[in-house]
């Protein structure tokens, strides 16, 4: 039997309360635990209006807190070209179902609430965020697996409509399978307590249960370090260098080309050509990297933190990438 859950956002710069809505029901936050599949989003955010359509729908894992009161949520999904897991800490409200976070660094706090679920088929997730952007309002569903029935998601698709998310901000995201993140001790899971539940990068204003997933036309943008006056240090992929460079990122909207390391951007933008460029160093640093040497047909070591598209953090991703058979052969 469906279960009908809806809560009110406290808005506690504002001071005001609303209350329980008619119809609110308790829930069993444990009936929720376990894997659920991103399935559909939508929000009044100007951030994910402008980049939802390039979202991939990723996997949530929810679960008990280590602290009593505390709700943990893993997210796994592509992010610029790379599968990452993202785990949250968050604090039980007064309410069954409800879930309250606040985030510093952006300013913004509110609350994730559940509106409407069956915790064996689908749940919808509610977030409405006060930050110095102002009030957003965003939906997101989540099935037990990656496709729901169509008359769930039509039914999403009114229910977002009624908390006033315009039509043309409601989105299907795109399946792409379950991505597997890399292991520990390559890529270290990242954990962040009490923030907003898949908060977008550098935006504050609003719920993005989704990171876009960046597309080969992405890497030609220019570089746009957006209309706020932070200083955070990202890297975009620069089309007429063929090398992905350092800027300042302001904090909020810009384009997608725009990475969290100059890893992720040459994994992302370099193409077949980047193993027929030349091997160039650059300024003298002791960080060791590979490349493709096309005379000598293998990979090799070069020093420098300079280089162009053609450099690799690890040899097998070198080799992988510029056709480098075992024996030392090349293929098409």
């Amino acid at each position: 039997m469906d279960q009908f859950i809806i809560f009110a956002f406290s808005a506690l710069v504002l001071g005001s309360n609303l209350g329980r809505i008619e119809g609110q029901e308790a829930v069993e936050v444990e009936r929720l635990y376990g894997q659920w599949h991103e399935v559909a989003l939508g929000s009044t955010c100007r951030w994910v209006q402008a980049n939802g359509g390039r979202f991939a729908a990723g996997t949530l894992v929810l679960g008990a807190g280590k602290a009593p009161g505390e709700l943990t949520a893993t997210s796994t999904r592509l992010r610029q070209g790379a599968c990452r897991s993202y785990t949250q800490d968050y604090q039980k409200g007064a309410e069954a179902g409800r879930f309250t976070f606040q985030n510093a660094r952006w300013k913004a706090h509110g609350e994730t609430y559940v509106a409407h679920a069956d915790p064996d088929v689908f749940a919808i997730l509610v977030t409405e965020k006060n930050s110095t952007h102002g009030l957003s309002t965003s939906a997101k569903l989540y099935g037990r697996t990656p496709a729901l029935r169509e008359d769930l998601v039509e039914d999403f698709r009114r229910r977002a409509l009624a908390l006033g998310i315009p039509e043309e901000a409601i989105f299907v995201l795109s399946n792409q399978g379950e991505c597997v993140p890399p292991k520990a001790e390559d890529a270290p899971q990242e954990r962040v307590r009490r923030t907003p539940l898949f908060e977008e990068e550098g935006s504050a204003d609003g719920f993005a249960p989704a990171f876009p997933d960046v597309k080969e036309a992405d890497c030609q943008l220019p570089r746009d370090a957006g209309p706020c006056l932070g200083a955070e240090l990202r890297f975009f992929y620069n089309a007429s260098a063929r090398s992905c460079q350092s800027f300042l990122y302001g904090g909020c909207l810009g384009n997608a080309n725009r990475f969290l390391s100059e890893r992720a951007c040459l994994q992302t933008c370099r193409t077949e050509a980047a193993c027929r460029l030349p091997i160039t160093p650059g300024a003298p640093c002791p960080s060791t990297f590979w490349a493709f040497d096309s005379a000598q047909g293998a990979c090799v070591t070069f020093r420098g933190c300079g280089g162009n598209a053609n450099k690799f953090y690890l040899e097998k991703e070198c080799k992988e990438y510029c056709g480098v058979l075992a024996e030392g052969t090349i293929h098409d």
